[in-house]
């Protein structure tokens, strides 16, 4: 899998956010999956852990907190839109399934995607971000394809 990654405009996103630290400015715009980022930094396996998830309007709304398997502590929260139209009958399954998160069924079924942030916003105890996973390139020859729309959030006590 590839990933777009437009290092000068991401730079720039958060040139206005200079009060993070390191691994705030590498969490607000890390394209890749943020469980692993998060396994590698916690040195500990970070679990998705489903708080709800509903179809309404032809969309699956699901919350999620990604806690550290040993200490279970809650290291970041997600809220995610998935059209279902969008989405190739086994992502949907998947979704369904709860095994995984949205960045690694991508992974699972070696779908080419393009990841764009839209928003980071930073508040005194939480640092936010908005971001899609998207089909791109050869995937959209193949009839499997996402499309995510993200907002994470990671509360900014644990990363200063």
């Amino acid at each position: 899998m590839s990933e777009e990654l437009r290092i000068p405009d991401v730079l720039q996103s958060l040139r206005e956010h200079s009060n993070l630290s390191p691994i705030e400015r590498i969490l607000a715009a890390h394209t890749g999956t943020v469980q692993l980022l998060l396994s590698l930094w916690w040195n500990d396996p970070v679990d998705v852990v489903l708080i709800s998830q509903f179809e309404a309007n032809g969309e699956i709304h699901r919350v999620v907190d990604l806690t550290c398997r040993n200490s279970h502590l809650v290291v970041a929260h997600a809220e995610s839109i998935i059209p279902i139209n969008d989405n190739h009958p086994d992502v949907i399954a998947d979704v369904k399934a709860n095994v995984l998160g949205l960045g690694q069924i991508a992974v699972k079924h070696e779908i080419q995607t393009v990841r764009t942030l839209h928003e980071v916003q930073v508040a005194p105890h939480e640092l936010s971000r908005f971001y899609s996973i998207i089909t791109t390139g050869p995937a959209l020859a193949r009839p499997l394809g996402v499309h995510f729309e993200i907002r994470e959030s990671f509360p900014r006590v644990h990363y200063r």
